[in-house]
């Protein structure tokens, strides 16, 4: 007995067995732990989808704020509302307050509305006028935003702003009672606009948030908000200090992934969605395990324990029965001759090891080859790598520099029949490539990059042998189109010949980088020297055109839409300018188009549609012909909504928006009543009580301020000027000109430029 339990083959048998349970055990507490991984997966999810549900709430309610703001810029007065005798005209001032009490009802999270003209002490507001000391020092009182930094803020250019939420000690009308609020300060644009006015929207931020749902997110996640400025907007919790980990989660960003980042630091995981609409960013932060568990574990913990010492009972004596035919296997693995199934048995698990041992050997290959990639790309950016990265530099050097010069070049591959992708793997594509030139006598080594970009290494013994490699280069990809990679097209961008040194490998990579973003639209060579690519700066996109094709497509006239669009790219084409820029001028055109149809429709998820195409198909274009298409069909699908709905065309927004677009054109009342699908009668007596003003009163009041615009900044006639706004001759202009400013537009330009000379 003794000398069985001694038995090295039983041992064996048993320690196996007892391999196998513990195995098991692993599995069964990884299993446990993964069913706690997946509740939690659930309510993550959930987390997520609340937190993309609070983003398009802000989305929306930033939507409303700037459309109340374009309606309180074009809403009249434009100036301060003053009488003759130069006191506050109450009868405008009431009108005013009342049309912004009406706007101010469209959404409940505005606390107030303040309209402050530029170089006046005075504020406008829903409750009334008030002094701006007054306001900023005694109603809405913050250490950090007094009356003087309002006043030296809003004198000062600047774009649209959304302020931190913060803490205001807020007074009621009384002056006796006050109370503690958080709000936030949205303050409007006076860098493009050339309104007078200043406008301050403020928000109560708890109604503001009452909506964004917050009773489904994980307890203890919290929600912060930047602008597009990375400053903080609004947060959750006022305790949460993201620097560190806002300064990870934008390193570790890569181009074409900026809708959605995440990040996991001590206990929590950091994710960042990008809003497409204002570019504001949402910072989830969520815990990613559950605590207070101990209880539920080691319940777990004891069944598993159980299990094994069950386990390792039933394993000592399934050794005791097995090792007789155990020690035969044993014994067949040793050579022994044996007869019965065994053998085969055990011949058959040693073919299906050399077969998973060559598998093994594959990936290893395929292992080494990423690997020198991935060194490779890391030797060429310009960031800093860890020890392990120079260690696999110098095992890789040798074959990345084999000779004294080399030249860079970065391939890009297009299959014709495919928009995204390849029908190939991508490592097949660069064997081809490094076979094919290694035909046209060109050591070189290939890697893929990114998308559809390689990058070509080749070995020069002389630098004077550059020439000779540019044209073996041409003659490999236009056999590569020919015979291995048939329904491909191949161009390459060519640095110029340097010194085998690791810093010229980065400075190769900046070579050919611009190169490839600075070829001329034109171009017809596969291969391009990036010495020899010459530089265009006179892009043509005329605004003038911009307008009037706008015009054209607003109003239906989609052909001669099509045939200005036509016009300029043909334009840029001529003047041969660069790939980038001639992709500018096509994203300019659509979205000009795109931010005027997008004011007309609600087919949202439509235009959402478009949009990815276009966007998806000008990243992947590669000539002009491309780029070219794919703006037609764009513009093609949005001509689809650019006509309004009889219900959105009569209200002030619109029609102050139309004038403003066609006062250069014969806008008489029968032709505006009739776009607006209405009698000239009943449009002139609305137009009256809206805007409180006659409607030829203010038309002339838009033209004459474009024509006091182009007076002062364009060396245009008064006679092209008066034709430009809207009058059909310049008498007729002149005499208008004088009527509303008491002097010709001859003598206003001398006292503009006056002015200009002696400022």
């Amino acid at each position: 007995m003794r000398r069985f339990v001694t038995n090295l083959g039983i041992t064996q048998i048993f320690l196996s067995l007892l391999l196998v349970i513990l195995l098991m055990s692993a599995s069964t507490y990884s299993i446990y732990r993964a069913s706690i991984s997946n509740i939690y997966g659930n309510i993550k999810e959930n987390n997520e989808i609340a937190t993309q549900s609070a983003m398009q709430y802000i989305d929306n309610a930033f939507q409303t704020i700037n459309h109340l703001i374009r309606s309180l810029e074009q809403m009249p007065p434009y100036e301060y509302p003053v009488m003759e005798n130069g006191n506050l005209d109450s009868v405008q001032a009431r009108q005013f307050i009342s049309n912004m009490t009406s706007l101010m009802t469209t959404a409940d999270y505005i606390d107030e509305i303040i309209v402050l003209f530029d170089n006046e002490d005075l504020a406008i507001t829903t409750k009334g006028t008030i002094d701006i000391d007054l306001l900023f020092n005694n109603k809405y009182m913050n250490p950090t935003y007094s009356a003087s930094y309002w006043k030296q803020y809003l004198n000062t250019e600047h774009y649209f702003k959304v302020f931190p939420s913060s803490e205001y000690q807020v007074h009621y009308t009384d002056n006796q009672s006050n109370y503690k609020e958080e709000l936030m300060f949205v303050v409007s644009d006076n860098h493009y606009t050339k309104s007078e006015k200043n406008i301050i929207i403020i928000l109560d931020t708890n109604q503001l948030i009452a909506h964004l749902g917050q009773t489904t997110l994980i307890p203890g996640s919290s929600l912060k908000i930047l602008d597009q400025n990375q400053n903080t907007i609004f947060s959750t919790d006022h305790n949460l200090e993201l620097v560190e980990v806002i300064n990870d989660l934008f390193v570790s960003d890569q181009p074409g992934n900026r809708s959605e980042i995440s990040l996991k630091d001590n206990d929590f995981e950091y994710t960042v969605y990008t809003s497409d609409y204002n570019n504001f960013v949402y910072i989830s932060k969520v815990p990613y395990e559950f605590k207070n568990l101990n209880a539920v574990a080691h319940g777990n913990r004891t069944i598993i324990w159980i299990s094994i010492a069950s386990a390792v009972l039933l394993s000592l004596l399934l050794s005791i029965y097995l090792y007789r035919p155990v020690r035969k296997i044993m014994k067949l693995l040793g050579g022994e001759n044996s007869k019965g199934d065994d053998f085969s048995k055990i011949q058959s698990g040693i073919t299906k090891l050399r077969q998973e041992n060559q598998q093994y050997a594959n990936q290893l290959v395929y292992v080494d080859s990423e690997l020198k990639r991935s060194t490779f790309l890391q030797m060429i950016d310009d960031y800093t790598h860890s020890g392990e990265h120079e260690l696999q530099l110098q095992k890789y050097y040798p074959s990345f520099f084999n000779a004294n010069y080399f030249v860079m070049a970065l391939v890009q591959v297009r299959e014709r029949s495919v928009l995204k992708g390849y029908s190939l793997p991508v490592e097949s594509i660069a064997d081809h490539i490094r076979s094919c030139l290694a035909q046209e006598d060109v050591e070189a080594q290939a890697f893929h990059y990114l998308h559809d970009q390689f990058f070509v290494l080749v070995s020069l013994r002389q630098a004077n042998e550059r020439e000779a490699v540019l044209r073996r280069i041409g003659r490999a990809f236009a056999r590569l189109e020919k015979e291995s990679l048939i329904g491909f097209v191949l161009r390459a961008c060519v640095s110029k010949a340097y010194r085998t040194t690791i810093d010229n490998g980065r400075n190769a990579y900046r070579d050919v980088e611009n190169a490839y973003k600075y070829r001329n639209v034109n171009a017809a060579a596969k291969v391009m020297d990036a010495d020899q690519i010459p530089f265009v700066w006179n892009v043509y996109l005329p605004y003038e055109q911009m307008e009037k094709m706008t015009n054209y497509m607003m109003n239906g006239r989609v052909e001669e839409s099509i045939a200005i669009i036509k016009v300029m790219l043909k334009e840029n084409i001529e003047r041969n300018i660069h790939d980038h820029q001639f992709k500018f001028v096509a994203s300019s055109i659509f979205f000009y188009l795109f931010r005027q149809i997008g004011s007309m429709t609600h087919s949202v998820r439509e235009l959402y549609r478009i949009e990815n195409e276009f966007v998806l198909k000008l990243e992947y274009a590669n000539q002009y012909d491309e780029i070219e298409n794919a703006i037609m069909e764009a513009v093609e699908q949005l001509a689809k909504y650019g006509g309004r709905t009889v219900e959105a065309k009569l209200n002030p927004a619109f029609i102050a928006q139309y004038i403003e677009l066609h006062y250069m054109e014969n806008l008489y009342l029968d032709h505006i009543a009739k776009v607006m699908d209405t009698t000239p009668k009943y449009f002139s007596n609305y137009f009256k009580k809206t805007f409180d003003i006659n409607y030829i009163e203010y038309l002339n009041k838009v033209r004459l301020s474009h024509a006091r615009t182009m007076l002062k900044e364009t060396s245009l006639s008064i006679g092209e000027i008066g034709e430009k706004t809207g009058y059909l001759n310049s008498s007729t202009f002149t005499t208008t000109f004088k009527k509303y400013y008491g002097i010709s537009p001859s003598e206003y330009r001398r006292q503009a430029i006056g002015k200009d000379e002696g400022a």
